[in-house]
């Protein structure tokens, strides 16, 4: 790089010496972070080898139990059981191994038996870092961390100066990025949902700007969210439209009630003219026709309450209706915010993204394209060297890739890459 950035009023060279020293930490990074990352993975089970610490407990046996170190060539020596060679081994079979020593000691019952790793065998660092050598190892150790603790790359201080802001600018193109095909697919989601479509089509522009293993999850997540979604406001609208037919079952039942009474209260009517003619004549107990007039007004009674359990039926279909639409204009509404709030996050995140990458062009730096799907290496890398069970292997790796106990990691240096050649000649690569 031939460009230099603007860094504010002249530093004394003991302010020099302090920000390069905050700079070792953050320039590193510039060597790996852009190589491709690859796909997170379960992690294997804790092999044992040379130079491991491990505490030993066996149930109520205290003689046999304590800390032991792993010695040349990968043998644990205890009391009584002897020495097993446990070099390559996971923890459950060392513990299994010290279970058939001691098998038969407690009356034919296998004794039970615990090994956990108090302090794993160190690392080594060698190549373009400021200190190679021998490290303290610490679980969830990865190489840019491994070449942080061996003091960063060697790079001059004004390097260094240049590595702070590009590097904070790539991470920062990074994450826009990211971002920014997020917002996209989540816009492409939200015009779905408008359109009431029951699937998302991602426009390809969401590829430009995440890999293919986050574009697959990013259209899952979306899609699936689509789904649910959809299941819910389905499942709200089936639970009204079914109160409101329950409502216009019992308006019915009311209505055919009312007939019936219709048709008793008539037959009252024609029976109480009848008997006013035989009345005059005195040839019908009075007490008969009160008898009727009662019944006649009980079934107007009938009627009324009837007529108002219809119009309260009604009313509460009115109200599911009213339901029924405020729950659609929600969601609708509900969608539109959120497209907007979209195209907003889109817009901001577009100009951020913008405005960094012509800041980068400036300093004439490379943006790295998203990692394909292969994982291909792509420049220089740094490689692990780490002992298998018949040699030994390298293993080209990235910014994040796990360091593991007794591996040697070899950092290129800027300038050449010879003295590793002689070193690897003959290692199988994977």
């Amino acid at each position: 790089m031939t460009g230099r950035l603007a860094s504010g009023p002249a530093r004394t060279g003991s302010e020099r010496r302090r920000v390069s020293g905050c700079a070792v930490l953050v320039g590193l990074a510039i060597a790996v972070a852009a190589l491709p990352k690859a796909p997170a993975a379960e992690p294997p089970a804790y092999r044992l080898g040379t130079g491991d610490q491990v505490r030993v407990r066996v149930y109520d046996r205290p003689d046999l139990s304590g800390e032991f170190r792993v010695r040349a060539p990968g043998v644990l020596s205890l009391p009584i059981v002897g020495e097993i060679e446990v070099a390559g081994l996971p923890l459950a079979k060392v513990e299994r191994a010290i279970q058939d020593r001691l098998g038969g000691e407690r009356e034919g019952q296998m004794a039970w038996v615990s090994v956990d790793v108090l302090a794993h065998r160190p690392f080594y660092i060698l190549g373009g870092v400021r200190s190679p050598g021998r490290y303290a190892y610490e679980p969830g150790l990865t190489v840019v961390q491994a070449i942080a603790l061996a003091g960063g790359t060697g790079a001059s201080d004004d390097d260094f100066l240049v590595q702070v802001e590009t590097s904070r600018a790539l991470e920062k193109v990074r994450t826009l990025r990211q971002s920014l095909g997020v917002a996209i697919a989540r816009r492409a989601r939200l015009r779905a949902e408008a359109d009431g479509a029951t699937e998302i089509v991602l426009p390809a522009e969401v590829g430009q700007y995440l890999d293919p293993q986050r574009l697959a999850a990013t259209g899952t997540h979306e899609q699936g969210l689509m789904t649910e979604r959809r299941s819910a406001l389905e499942a709200e609208v089936a639970s009204l439209e079914k109160s409101k037919g329950v409502f216009e079952e019992e308006i019915r039942a009311h209505r055919q009630q009312i007939g019936l009474e219709n048709t008793q209260l008539r037959l009252v009517r024609e029976e109480q003219d009848e008997l006013r003619g035989v009345a005059d004549r005195r040839l019908v107990p009075k007490t008969q026709i009160l008898a009727l007039e009662r019944l006649a007004t009980q079934i107007e009674a009938n009627k009324r309450e009837l007529e108002a359990f219809i119009a309260r039926a009604r009313q509460r279909m009115d109200e599911v209706d009213t339901n029924l639409l405020r729950l659609r204009n929600g969601r609708r509404i509900e969608i539109l915010a959120g497209l907007k709030q979209a195209e907003d996050e889109i817009a901001v995140v577009r100009a951020s993204l913008e405005e960094t990458e012509a800041f980068l062009a400036d300093a004439r730096v490379a943006i790295p394209a998203p990692a394909p799907a292969s994982g291909a290496a792509s420049g220089t890398r740094p490689l692990i060297v780490r002992a298998t069970g018949d040699g030994s292997t390298r293993i080209e790796v990235d910014a994040l890739t796990p360091v593991e106990p007794g591996d040697v990691v070899m950092v290129p240096s800027r300038r050449s890459t010879a003295p590793f050649d002689g070193l690897l000649n003959g290692l199988p690569a994977r």
